[in-house]
């Protein structure tokens, strides 16, 4: 059982590291979209940033992040924004996870 779930994740790992790969990062007047490797637009030029907040690009699952007004939010490979553009940072933590920064209205903290 623990041999099927190790194939199945890092089948899930490499399908992931390779998805960037696949896609190209461009430029348009100044915004950044995504392309896929047809050279077909699969989010178009709206960004200020697509990838991370690490000035890194990456695909996790069918997600990666954009930069909208100053701030990070995700969306996906459907270009829905899965999240607002309401974080300071935003990067991949570890395989199943993010970090995502923002600061505290009430308080001011980060």
């Amino acid at each position: 059982m623990i041999k099927l779930f190790l194939v199945v994740l890092l089948g899930w790992f490499n399908t992931t590291l390779g998805q960037a790969d696949t896609f190209q990062v461009f430029e348009e007047n100044g915004r950044i979209g995504l392309k896929n490797a047809q050279g077909a637009v699969v989010i178009p030029a709206d960004y200020e940033a697509l990838g991370w907040s690490d000035n890194t690009f990456s695909i996790l699952g069918n997600a990666t992040g954009y930069k909208f007004n100053g701030r990070w939010g995700l969306i996906n490979l459907s270009n829905q924004r899965l999240t607002k553009a309401e974080f300071s940072q935003l990067y991949p933590g570890d395989s199943r996870r993010l970090v995502a920064v923002r600061q505290s209205p009430a308080t001011f903290r980060v």
